[in-house]
């Protein structure tokens, strides 16, 4: 019976972090995540390391792709399940840009 309670008891604690760590992830996580995309799309565009790099840091966030609308001149980083961050390309190169244009 004391180990049917234990096991009981580590259950339910376990079943309680983990509900504290969603909600955690939910309030905070997908703007940190946000933040973290953008400034590693900074660091690229300021200094052209290698891709492979890049593109590793990018999955460590969740990432598991990656859109770029020439149109709008916007991208987009997705995981399994949603959308992780969305912003356009300005936000993260200040250079200037001829946007492009169908006649």
């Amino acid at each position: 019976m004391k180990s049917y309670n234990k096991c009981l008891l580590l259950l339910i604690s376990a079943v309680f972090t983990t509900n504290l760590y969603a909600k955690d992830m939910a309030l905070s996580g997908p703007r940190d995540t946000q933040k973290k995309i953008k400034a590693l799309c900074s660091e690229r565009v300021k200094t052209l390391n290698d891709f492979g790099q890049f593109t590793d840091k990018l999955q460590d966030l969740g990432v598991v792709r990656q859109t770029y609308d020439v149109i709008q001149d916007e991208v987009t980083f997705y995981s399994p399940n949603t959308t992780l961050a969305h912003f356009p390309v300005s936000e993260v190169d200040k250079t200037k840009r001829n946007p492009f244009k169908i006649a």
